[in-house]
């Protein structure tokens, strides 16, 4: 048995969740039963549809130290292989109690703390050791990099063909977007002229609240097309020549589709991904939104459009270059990894 403690909700959006669902039925099809552990039931109603078995703790997901009695004697209880671990709000305290009682890996971000866990596992395209030197003696295995990105089965497929010419636009910017930042760039798309007759696909997310005026957009163009709960995010994007996203889960998706994207961020841990996407140029950066910046990154991501809509050479490059980092396998190479720990020991597992 593999536990997951991830949390999902209107503050922190369903990524979390998402990329642990993709691990969790990696992790099944190998054999092995899985169950989530929630602060709350935010992500209750994903995971039931997802058919994941969950329970709730009724906690503060803020302040996962305070869980950890629970969590003892839920461990003393139900005895779990392994937990995997996946929320910025874990401290250092909170995973080296952890690992008194079960196997811990712990999905990471920043690079920026000290994690006494057993696997750590970090599928930014700007991964590598040296993150992580003032942690190395305590982690009996390190994933990292893009090709651990832990995509859901659609996005391992052959990426398709860069068109010629684009004449449909993906937009994603995360599952709450408290900023109603894709209302805001349909909105600039909306008012010019070069750009304003193309087709818009945006997938909502579960939790954003500016649903009904997106909506409204639609209703009034008939070239924006809204996606609510999505279930077949990569046949969405498939049907675009272009993605305009923030920089989680949703780039590395677009990458393994072979879909050219312009990247940003909103809040910090997207940033060193934005900067290595852009570094690489298997995307194009327009850099991060700050509310009070908010007029010059508008203008920033109409002209990064315009650039990519003008030149076909240019999408083929950034396509490649990000299909070349991303494969799709990420999910099955992180659960084989689990669940080889918890079948035998490091060193007889061959981990590396």
């Amino acid at each position: 048995m593999i536990w997951i403690r991830a949390d999902g909700n209107s503050e922190i959006g369903i990524g979390h969740i998402m990329r642990c669902i993709s691990v969790a039925e990696e992790i099944q099809r190998l054999g092995e039963s899985v169950c989530f552990i929630l602060a709350d039931d935010g992500a209750s109603e994903l995971l039931r549809e997802k058919k994941q078995e969950y329970l709730v703790l009724n906690t503060d997901y803020h302040c996962m130290e305070t869980e950890l009695e629970v969590l003892k004697d839920m461990f003393r209880e139900h005895k779990p292989d392994l937990l995997l671990v996946d929320s910025y709000s874990a401290t250092s305290r909170y995973l080296q109690q952890l690992r008194e009682y079960v196997n811990t890996a712990y999905m990471d971000d920043l690079g920026t703390s000290f994690y006494p866990v057993n696997i750590l596992i970090n599928y930014n395209v700007y991964a590598t050791k040296e993150m992580y030197e003032h942690n190395a003696d305590g982690v009996d295995c390190f994933l990292l990099g893009a090709q651990y990105a832990p995509l859901r089965k659609e996005f391992r497929i052959e990426g398709g063909s860069v068109c010629e010419a684009v004449k449909h636009i993906f937009i994603s910017t995360g599952g709450s977007d408290k900023y109603n930042l894709t209302g805001k760039i349909l909105d600039c798309m909306m008012c010019d002229e070069k750009m304003c007759n193309l087709e818009y696909h945006v997938v909502c997310g579960r939790f954003n609240v500016h649903w009904e005026a997106l909506e409204q957009r639609a209703r009034q163009n008939s070239n924006i097309h809204i996606y609510k709960n999505v279930t077949d995010m990569a046949d969405i994007m498939k049907q675009c020549d272009l993605g305009i996203s923030a920089a989680g889960s949703t780039i590395y998706e677009m990458a393994a589709l072979n879909i050219p994207g312009i990247a940003f961020s909103f809040v910090d841990n997207q940033k060193k991904a934005v900067e290595a996407f852009g570094n690489r140029q298997a995307a194009v950066s327009v850099g991060h939104y700050e509310p009070e910046g908010e007029k010059e990154f508008m203008a920033s991501v109409i002209r990064a459009v315009q650039d990519m809509c003008g030149s076909h050479h240019k999408r083929l490059c950034v396509a490649g270059n990000a299909h070349g980092l991303v494969d799709g396998q990420g999910a099955k190479r992180i659960a084989e990894t689990l669940v080889r720990y918890c079948k035998v020991s490091y060193r007889e597992a061959g981990i590396e």
